[in-house]
């Protein structure tokens, strides 16, 4: 029995379009048939501008229906600028809207506004730039403007802002009545750092950054970990412990609940002995995945702990003594060097 693509109906067509980009959509299915046509044509895209040929650009917005578009996303790095921003013909269907101008040119406030300004219906921004446009009244002065509620922006410093200032100087000007009364936004500068630094209020600190449920938590003791006095992790799966020696018991459940961890990975721990180990997850009941560097002859695993990992096994480990001491497990992952190191462990 035949079957043609085109008779599926118009909500199958519509899950098959979510997972193609919009050149896909119309490079494949356009000028098909009519019916095709037609729901291209009242189907909402999501417009992905990023890393595509000039070739691709101009094809898309060839067939593209202005009022199809809610949400766009571009970078000015393959494209001409001036040519790219002309958002006029989008100025009255744009929800959403994504910038990413990273090229070497400098670019005003009022330039970028006199973009943006047109969209009169947009309700989403997240601009990535690299300007030194960290005002945040000149940004207050446009959003009243205009109808966003959402307010993504992130902020690519350039090489003239001057780091050895303190950096929270920098979210000052997003610390105003308008930013955290009003809108209820706050504006994060996150690099080599959690929680960061940011303009949320001291009692909503615990909330937002800590009780929140967080994957994977690395814990680096060879740096030194500030703010973290007053607030603890409360829902952490999998911990990563990294450090000269293993800090103190208290040390470590004074910044995370113990009793949330399923995964501990001690092996950038460079000294530490078996006492340390055992005393750590004599604190960790529900721990069921540990992680070590090496095999460590005389140390004696819980019988809860079901899964392991040892990152480097080598030749002269005892195979026997690890078979003893690591019986009741249900789980175990060895990165071997070599085929013969295999056949030793099979065998």
């Amino acid at each position: 029995m035949s079957f043609r693509f085109e008779l599926f109906s118009t909500e199958i067509l519509y899950e098959i379009f979510d997972y193609l980009s919009s050149y896909d959509i119309f490079h494949v299915f356009i000028n098909l048939n009519h019916r095709l046509n037609n729901i291209i044509n009242v189907y909402t895209l999501k417009v992905d501008l990023r890393n595509i040929s000039r070739l691709k650009f101009d094809y898309i917005c060839y067939y593209l229906r202005p009022e199809q578009v809610i949400s766009l996303i571009f970078s000015d790095d393959d494209m001409n600028y001036n040519s790219v921003l002309n958002f006029d013909y989008l100025s009255h269907c744009l929800t959403n809207l994504t910038l990413t101008c990273l090229i070497n040119k400098t670019f005003s406030f009022e330039f970028i506004q006199h973009y943006l300004i047109k969209l009169v219906n947009l309700e989403s921004l997240t601009i990535v730039i690299k300007l030194d446009l960290i005002d945040g009244k000149q940004w207050e002065e446009f959003i009243r403007k205009t109808k966003i509620i959402k307010f993504n922006f992130q902020f690519i410093l350039s090489e003239k802002i001057n780091f050895s200032q303190n950096k929270a100087i920098l979210l000052d000007s997003f610390r105003l009545a308008f930013w955290l009364k009003e809108k209820h936004w706050c504006i994060n500068y996150t690099k080599d750092r959690y929680p960061p630094l940011s303009t949320v209020p001291s009692n909503d600190e615990q909330r937002i950054f800590y009780s929140r449920y967080i994957e994977h938590l690395f814990l680096d003791f060879n740096k030194p970990i500030d703010d973290l006095s007053n607030y603890r992790f409360i829902h952490v799966n999998s911990l990563y412990l990294s450090g000269l020696t293993l800090p103190s018991i208290d040390n470590i459940m004074s910044i995370v609940d113990l009793n949330q961890i399923k995964e501990l990975n001690m092996s950038h721990i460079k000294n530490i002995s078996i006492g340390e180990i055992h005393l750590l997850l004599e604190h960790i009941p529900n721990l069921n995945h540990l992680i070590f560097k090496n095999f460590i002859p005389l140390f004696k695993p819980p019988s809860h702990i079901y899964s392991f990992t040892i990152e480097e096994w080598k030749f002269s480990d005892d195979l026997n003594l690890f078979c003893r001491m690591f019986s009741h497990v249900q789980s175990l992952k060895i990165d071997i060097i070599s085929l013969e190191m295999m056949i030793e462990l099979i065998n």
